[in-house]
């Protein structure tokens, strides 16, 4: 049975039962928790191109692994007897560490123990949403493809100037780059009678992550 698609978490270092969904630093080495079905007999897990530095079926439904060095967010496959799935995705951050100025003590005082702060700096996460008007439509008649995108993450602002593709079933369609408000619009009028479905992709960029829209049924008569 081929791999099916699941869950995707992180471990939190020390923490061996609490999990997170945050990714980890661009360094890797982060513990991942993979969840889905079919994984007995995998052979490899891969993050993007990279496999993983280890990993370990520990039952059908449940595989852990260690993440190679990386950047962005990258997709998280398993290998499995019958073939190779896309179970999720892990998102790299880069990490600062910040170091307080330590104290060096005096005559009333010990000194004080440095201590060190991590930042985590890593991509906002994103939504997107899709319209196609008119719908249903009919042969050769202009038709408007209206993608936004919105930041999911609480206190990043509106995402733009990155770039939204336009699919009708798997072809690409257009690439349009997003505007200052997180819209993106694409008009096509040579669409051929029948039935398809539409999505969006708003492409991973330096400061977002990638989504993609719901699926939108357009009929052409």
């Amino acid at each position: 049975m081929s791999p099916l698609a699941g869950t995707v978490w992180i471990i939190a270092p020390g923490q061996p039962h609490r999990i997170r969904d945050d990714g980890g630093p661009s360094a890797g080495g982060t513990e991942v928790l993979i969840s889905g079905s079919g994984f007995t007999g995998a052979t490899a897990v891969s993050f993007g191109s990279a496999p993983a530095t280890s990993f370990k079926v520990l039952n059908d439904n449940v595989i852990t692994a260690f993440n190679p060095a990386g950047t962005g967010q990258v997709p998280v496959t398993v290998d499995g007897p019958s073939g190779l799935v896309t179970i999720g995705t892990f998102d790299y951050f880069d990490v600062m560490g910040v170091s307080a100025a330590s104290q060096p003590g005096d005559a009333d005082y010990a000194a004080a123990t440095p201590v060190t702060h991590v930042v985590k700096i890593s991509r906002a996460k994103t939504s997107t949403a899709l319209q196609v008007s008119p719908n249903p439509a009919k042969a050769g008649q202009r038709i408007t493809f209206t993608a936004t995108v919105t930041s999911k993450t609480k206190g990043a602002p509106t995402p733009s100037l990155g770039k939204m593709k336009f699919y009708l079933g798997s072809t690409l369609i257009g690439t349009v780059t997003v505007s200052s408000t997180g819209v993106a619009t694409l008009t096509k009028s040579k669409v051929a009678s029948g039935t398809y479905s539409v999505t969006a992709v708003y492409e991973v960029s330096t400061n977002y992550t990638k989504s993609t829209s719901a699926t939108v049924s357009l009929a052409i008569n």
